[in-house]
């Protein structure tokens, strides 16, 4: 039997973003479905992340 396995999706050429979420835990966890990111810093109102 074969494993389903499913890669995340890379970003490649973006220099900055910012999105206003309603809820930063439910936006990450949101975006590490299916984005590869690693968590720079965090407090209660911003996130930062990082792509590689």
């Amino acid at each position: 039997m074969s494993k389903n396995i499913t890669k995340k999706a890379r970003a490649v050429g973006i220099n900055h973003v910012a999105l206003e979420v309603g809820n930063l835990a439910e936006a990450l966890a949101f975006y590490d479905q299916f984005l590869e990111f690693e968590l720079e810093s965090q407090s209660e109102t911003a996130a930062f992340i990082y792509f590689w």
